[in-house]
């Protein structure tokens, strides 16, 4: 008997607990700790045949992760713990790597690094009206992703260049005139 689709969308209560922020808090500590272990092991002489293999295999225990039931199952309760856990684990496995990215892959990867905030912070102002806009006018769901990522990709370009970049710039020559202040 085939499950319909109702019984698969997360409940109220289960989707307030998904998207409580706090409930976020345990990736960004993960984010902190990655950093500093990564700035104390960054420069050793690490085996990449070893690291490849074991992102190879968190890779396959991410994806061959047995879940029942409905979505919600994802991103609740410990299944979200282990599928949590192997996703901190690959990124400092794959941080640990000596990994040179040339080419066009290289700075497409430096884009998204450098505008990953922006791309959090402008997703969800894009994609919700869109979604609503294409629903509107009995357009295809998948052509709104599409044009949401090409619009937040865009939007997010010019906030990093015309907002973040120019704000770090300013805090840090801030922050030296502050610190050369306090030594004297």
């Amino acid at each position: 008997m085939p499950i319909s689709k109702r019984a698969l969308l997360p409940t109220k209560n289960e989707q307030l607990l998904y998207v409580n922020p706090l409930g976020q808090l345990y990736l960004f500590t993960s984010g902190v700790f990655l950093g500093m272990a990564g700035d104390r092991l960054r420069g050793r002489k690490n085996n990449n045949c070893l690291l490849i293999f074991f992102s190879a295999f968190l890779l396959f225990m991410f994806v061959f992760f047995p879940v029942s039931g409905g979505q919600i199952n994802l991103v609740v309760g410990n299944t979200r713990l282990v599928l949590s856990l192997i996703c901190v684990l690959f990124v400092f496995v794959v941080f640990l790597m000596d990994l040179k990215v040339v080419g066009w892959i290289g700075k497409f990867l430096l884009f998204l690094g450098e505008t990953c905030y922006s791309i959090y912070l402008i997703h969800p102002l894009v994609a919700l009206p869109l979604a609503k806009i294409f629903k509107i006018f009995l357009l295809d769901e998948k052509y709104s992703y599409l044009f949401s990522i090409v619009i937040v990709f865009v939007l997010s370009s010019l906030s990093y260049k015309f907002i973040e970049r120019p704000s770090i710039k300013k805090a840090k020559a801030l922050s030296v005139n502050l610190v050369s202040d306090l030594k004297y």
